[in-house]
This record gives C-alpha cells, sequence and structure tokens, in this order.
C-alpha cells in the first residue's frame, strides 16, 4: 500500500490541502536534521515548536503558507543541532492554534 505519510492530497488547483507532520531525518543527529511537513493553503498562521521534555519552548518557526498573489507552501526546515543542546526533544505543527502532531527528535554530542 505503500507509505501514505508521503503522499500529498492535492485540491484540483494543485494547493496543498492537508496538514500533516513527519518525522526529522536523520534521528538521532548532531549536526543538523530536516522536518519535512504539510501545511494546507487555506491556513491562516502555522508554526513548528520544539519544546524540552520539560514543555519549554525551545525555538519557533513560522511555516505559514505565504500569499502574494501566488500561494506558495514550505515543505521542510533545516535544524542546526548547535542551536540546542544533546538531548530528546518534542516538536509540533500547529495550523490555525490546533495541534496537528507531534513527533521527538533526538539530538547527539
Amino acid at each position: 500500500y505503500g507509505d501514505w505519510s508521503s503522499d500529498v492530497c492535492s485540491s484540483d488547483l494543485g494547493l496543498v490541502s492537508i496538514n500533516y507532520l513527519e518525522q526529522n531525518n536523520p534521528n538521532p543527529f548532531n549536526h543538523s536534521t530536516t522536518i519535512h511537513f504539510s501545511v494546507s493553503d487555506r491556513a491562516t498562521n502555522a508554526f513548528i515548536k520544539i519544546y524540552s521534555l520539560n514543555g519549554v519552548e525551545l525555538k519557533s518557526f513560522d511555516v505559514s503558507p505565504i500569499t502574494d498573489g501566488q500561494t506558495q507552501v514550505q515543505n521542510n526546515i533545516a535544524v542546526d543541532a548547535n542551536s540546542v543542546s544533546p538531548g530528546v526533544y518534542a516538536y509540533v505543527l500547529i495550523v490555525d492554534g490546533k495541534t496537528i502532531d507531534t513527533k521527538q527528535m533526538i539530538v547527539t554530542e
């Protein structure tokens, strides 16, 4: 049946119409990692936030669709291991105030 998490559902106009968050790759990592995601072109605002396991927000990435006559949808972000200490972190996709999904990433030395 394939890996449905990498499929993109599109509207008739070819714009993204679903929200999802994938596991970062590589994981664990010690230099950088990439988080792939999808945000609906209908979203007003969207963020990927990284939290310590104690619930402290450490980083926030604005991944809202950019609309300037054409909708441009970003589909990945890079996280540099130098921006956080080694450890386990949670990252969350939040679209229009609703938590879509949460995953964990591991930063090594």
